[in-house]
């Protein structure tokens, strides 16, 4: 199966890559699918002046103003001091300096921590992704753990069932944290079984990206559709063959950053039930969403469709080139096509199948968390509180375009002010869904993307093979193991 996804930091940012189905290291960074071709990010500086002519130049000088400030904080590497210096509370983050979208506002929040905190004052050490997620097991197990790391929210389950992270409930409890405040499928990933294992610092969405131009040329109303069905009658108007070739396709039912997760509950179907502790992928609503994509996959056919991706991915993403005209994909990719030259985008709400009320949609992300045998926890934990609250998650959104799980942020008047376009993913966040928080979770991934990847290619039916996925994950579940 070839996916696709546009890089988060140096992968994904939000999304938190996951998904639906993608590979595993691809599949962690922000919720979604993912091939080897991604397009490369770009800065957070430049992409954030884009969203709005009229907060233009505030951005511009909070970004001005923030580098000043990394230029005069002192930072650290993960290989000359993996914990951070002596007395200096360490922070490891999954932001590159150069290119991270979320560094600058990093650097600014904990530049206001040790003005507060001038006695336990804090450091970033710069690390990636990777780095983070294969070194942190190693230090905490030799009881040299950073005081505060990031954290792929999705990853939390594992973590906290490895006893990988501390359980900080009664520090948030004191501090006033309450997951009311939070978006519900934000919180769920890191409170589990009465636990509360890191604060939530961002996330994203996923909405239908569309090519206005292909739309105009087509003669189609620029209009949401209100159902699937709607949908996919627009996508097959917007496919164009030239003899036996595909010279566009309106819509690649398994190209996009949305998967079996996002198609399942679309169709109000679930993934795991937590009262039994098993999984539900074959829930009759997702083996009809299945069903829907399999029946979309065979007006292309799998096997044009992949050759159409495997000709035409060489330039990179297939909708930031205008090969595909829809595309499901995450809010992060805002900041590419903003400065894609040529390409005239909007975005629409997901449609939902006949018969559901409303639309709906998922979310990746990330959090900060205090990693087990951490030294000087009470502090720690206020640096963390800096690193999620209300004010970060703003300056996050300004300077790296997340979102927010805290619900005060995502009302806040500046999103009034940026691009219509970044709103609506705003807009939809009461309609999302996060993964289901168990230390499974990759194995699902993997089976979802086996499952849907097994229908297409028209190897099983829709039921048969989410039947012996379930299976699998259950099965894994039942013996404890994660893969």
């Amino acid at each position: 199966m070839s996916v696709h996804s546009i890089p988060r930091r140096t992968v994904l940012r939000g999304c938190a890559a996951g998904g639906l189905l993608l590979a595993a290291p691809l599949l962690a960074a922000c919720g979604g699918s993912g091939a080897a071709t991604a397009v490369t990010g770009t800065k957070a500086a430049t992409a954030s002046a884009m969203l709005s002519a009229s907060s233009s130049a505030t951005l511009s000088a909070a970004t001005s103003a923030v580098t000043s400030k990394a230029a005069a904080q002192p930072t650290s590497s993960a290989a000359a001091a993996p914990a951070g210096a002596p007395g200096t509370l360490s922070f490891w983050s999954m932001d590159d300096p150069q290119t991270g979208q979320h560094y600058k506002a990093w650097v600014q929040r904990i530049k206001d921590f040790n003005t507060a905190n001038p006695k336990t004052p804090a450091e970033i050490v710069n690390m990636n992704y990777t780095d983070v997620n294969t070194k942190l097991p190693a230090v905490v197990a030799a009881g040299t753990p950073p005081n505060v790391a990031e954290q792929d929210r999705y990853t939390i389950a594992a973590g906290a069932a490895s006893s990988l992270v501390q359980d900080v409930s009664a520090r948030a409890n004191t501090a006033g944290i309450k997951g009311d405040d939070q978006q519900p499928w934000a919180w769920q990933e890191v409170a589990i079984k009465g636990k509360l294992y890191g604060l939530p610092t961002d996330t994203d969405s996923r909405m239908v990206f569309y090519n206005v131009n292909q739309l105009q040329q087509a003669g189609l109303a620029n209009t949401t559709p209100k159902t699937l069905d709607d949908y996919a009658q627009i996508a097959q108007k917007l496919t164009i063959k030239q003899g036996d070739t595909f010279k566009q396709i309106g819509f690649l039912p398994w190209y996009d950053n949305w998967g079996l997760f996002g198609f399942g509950w679309l169709f109000g179907g679930t993934f795991y039930d937590e009262q039994s502790g098993k999984a539900t992928l074959d829930d009759a609503k997702n083996i009809a969403a299945l069903d829907w994509l399999n029946n979309q996959a065979k007006l292309i056919g799998y096997d044009p469709g992949q050759a159409f991706i495997k000709a035409r991915s060489t330039q990179g993403n297939l909708f930031q080139f205008q090969a595909i005209s829809t595309y499901f994909q995450a809010s992060a990719s805002v900041h590419t096509y903003l400065e894609t030259a040529g390409l005239d985008w909007g975005v629409w709400q997901p449609p939902p199948p006949q018969g559901m009320a409303h639309t709906s949609t998922w979310s990746g992300g990330f959090c900060v968390v205090l990693p087990a045998g951490a030294k000087d926890p009470d502090p720690s934990f206020e640096l963390m509180r800096y690193l999620s609250d209300a004010t970060c998650q703003l300056l996050l959104a300004k300077l790296g375009l997340s979102l927010p799980t805290i619900k005060s942020v995502a009302a806040d008047p500046y999103w009034t002010t940026v691009d219509p376009r970044v709103k609506q993913f705003v807009d939809i966040l009461p309609y999302s869904h996060s993964r289901p928080a168990i230390p499974q979770i990759n194995l699902m991934n993997t089976q979802l993307n086996t499952a849907r990847t097994d229908v297409l290619s028209g190897k099983k039916g829709a039921a048969e093979a989410l039947q012996e996925a379930n299976q699998q994950v259950n099965l894994a579940i039942q013996q404890n193991r994660t893969s």
